[in-house]
């Protein structure tokens, strides 16, 4: 089963986009295995190559147009500073608003960290320690900084977070020896959560178990992004992990990744910005983005 990877090119100008339906495809799947191309609609009626797996794309509940145009209306005039990619695992369809957009990780980052400590230990034919496990919780559930360095350097550093990232499929990733200032797309991000979600030969199951437990019990004050729901939804799980870094004087990156799966929605998750005059400017312009995919990967 493939992807469809349908993504919106940004002419950048004073304010000035163009909507084009296009094909964009990644070389693999979340698997390790080669991925195929379906086909999709385009705004200019042009058609597509087509794979044995077009019949599942046609079956995914949302056009992709539709969800486009929605994250425009949500966005706004913020629109090019937010890149979107989003894997529905119904349809098995992946779609991408801005797909081409990099960012600094900040702390989304830490999930990728703690892959690497783990895969790290098994190939040495063991398991995260205790020491790791307690640096891990208050790493992931906390954000906790320290902890992250100490497990960065624990993991290999830079060259073996790279080495899991291109594992993964995560080509466009290039972690740096200051672990925030590591850069990264959307599509990578969800290559990444959709290992731990569906599985990868890569990994080991009860690590992937033990990162996602880890993300669905992050802070309550850092569930933004994919990680607030509507009110009153019941029966839904979430594992979240968000970044907000200030890079610059007055340019937040803020950035959530994660899985949503319950009352009719099964979907991984990436949503990078950047440009934020303020933290909870970002916090507010991701977390609108997360609402729409929520709203129209449902039933």
């Amino acid at each position: 089963m493939g992807d469809v990877y349908v993504r919106r090119r940004l002419v950048v100008g004073s304010g000035a986009a163009a909507l084009v339906g296009l094909i964009a495809w990644h070389p693999l799947r979340h698997d390790g295995r080669p991925n195929t191309v379906v086909s999709t609609g385009s705004s200019s009626g042009a058609t597509h190559r087509k794979s044995t797996s077009a019949s599942r794309a046609t079956a995914t509940r949302t056009d992709p147009g539709t969800l486009t145009r929605a994250l425009d209306a949500a966005l706004g005039a913020r629109a090019g500073d937010v890149s979107v990619t989003a894997y529905d695992r119904r349809s098995s369809v992946t779609f991408s608003y801005h797909p081409a957009m990099a960012n600094v990780c900040a702390s989304i980052m830490k999930v990728l960290i703690l892959t690497s400590v783990a895969h790290t230990r098994r190939a040495a034919g063991g398991s995260l320690t205790a020491s790791d496990r307690d640096l891990a919780e208050d790493m992931i559930t906390e954000s906790d900084n320290d902890a992250a360095t100490e497990l960065y350097r624990r993991g290999g550093g830079a060259p073996a977070a790279q080495r899991v990232a291109n594992a993964l499929g995560m080509m466009s990733t290039r972690p740096n020896v200051r672990w925030g200032l590591t850069t990264t797309t959307a599509p990578d991000q969800v290559m990444m959560v959709r290992a731990l979600a569906y599985g990868h030969s890569f990994l080991d199951n009860t690590d992937r178990a033990y990162i996602f437990d880890l993300m669905g019990r992050v802070d309550p004050g850092q569930k933004f992004g994919i990680g607030t729901l509507p009110a009153g939804v019941k029966g839904v799980a979430v594992q979240v992990k968000n970044g907000w870094l200030p890079y610059y004087p007055g340019s937040w990156h803020d950035n959530s990744i994660g899985h949503v799966q319950g009352a009719g929605r099964d979907y991984a998750a990436a949503i990078l910005s950047t440009r934020n005059a303020t933290d909870a400017a970002g916090r507010a312009l991701i977390t609108k983005a997360a609402a729409v995919l929520y709203t129209h990967l449902g039933h």
